[in-house]
């Protein structure tokens, strides 16, 4: 179902986890990642591997997102977009962006094993890491999309 509505009002609050499809010359490639969407924008922070240098090559990509309560109430979207990679200013923004909606999602005694502030504790684990880790936005431009709602 194509909609006119908002594409913000196709992202729920509720979900953090995506596919994002990519394609090389000869096959497509189909990844799970996290994001945060604002602005029209989708967000991201990963290790610098094989998503990103096929994204830096040909940053056309496609991002799907499913939204599943149950059987008979859900919605899934899928939407183009451009990848960016993003520097300075706009990745620091981006980070704390991604820290405060991904921060209570990773809260666990196994993946924070310390006592404290948990959004401290997960913006430094990803600060630490600068050198590895690449910050992106996927610019939506289309989106589809289906549902079911008793």
């Amino acid at each position: 179902m194509n909609s006119t509505r908002p594409i913000s009002r196709w992202f729920s609050p509720r979900t953090i986890l995506a596919a994002l499809a990519v394609a090389t010359p000869t096959a497509g490639y189909v990844v799970p990642v996290t994001y945060v969407y604002g602005a029209g924008r989708v967000y991201g922070h990963t290790n610098d591997g094989l998503k990103i240098r096929i994204m830096r090559e040909k940053p056309l990509v496609c991002f799907q997102v499913d939204d599943i309560q149950d059987m008979d109430k859900w919605r899934s979207v899928i939407a183009w977009g451009r990848f960016e990679e993003l520097h300075g200013e706009a990745a620091a923004k981006a980070l704390d962006l991604l820290i405060s909606r991904l921060a209570p999602s990773v809260a666990s005694s196994t993946s924070l094993p310390e006592k404290g502030d948990v959004m401290e504790e997960v913006s430094k684990r990803i600060r630490l890491r600068p050198s590895k880790g690449v910050v992106y936005s996927i610019a939506l431009s289309e989106k589809t999309g289906r549902f079911e709602r008793p």
